[in-house]
């Protein structure tokens, strides 16, 4: 079963497999089950919802971390970055983002593209 999921909605910890279990087994009203778990309805409803999709499993915490960075570069360009700032820093120069951005566009020609 899951395990402890804090939410903003209420200032303790909860367990989302005993809010769904009060809707799904006890045959309770979401909104009750909000009242007395000190929960929103909205997040009754999206517990039940994941559970009645992928089962108990689904109940357990997501990351909070983004699927995607649009900003994020590409490992071949972050590669050259790195070897770039070693190179700077060997020989003594500033190897700072500024000096190593201007480095890299006189070597590739301006404007450093970003990762899809």
């Amino acid at each position: 079963m899951s395990g402890d999921i804090c939410l903003q909605t209420c200032r303790k910890p909860v367990r989302a497999a005993g809010i769904v279990s009060a809707v799904i087994l006890e045959g309770r009203s979401k909104a009750e089950v909000a009242r007395d778990y000190g929960v929103a309805r909205s997040w009754v409803h999206v517990l039940v919802a994941r559970y009645l999709e992928g089962g108990w499993a689904a109940l357990e915490p997501r990351p909070r971390t983004p699927k995607s960075n649009p900003r994020r570069i590409s490992a071949a360009l972050k590669a050259e970055i790195v070897q770039s700032r070693h190179t700077l820093t060997r020989q003594g120069h500033d190897a700072g983002a500024h000096t190593s951005t201007a480095h890299l566009e006189r070597r590739r020609g301006s404007g450093l593209e970003r990762q899809p």
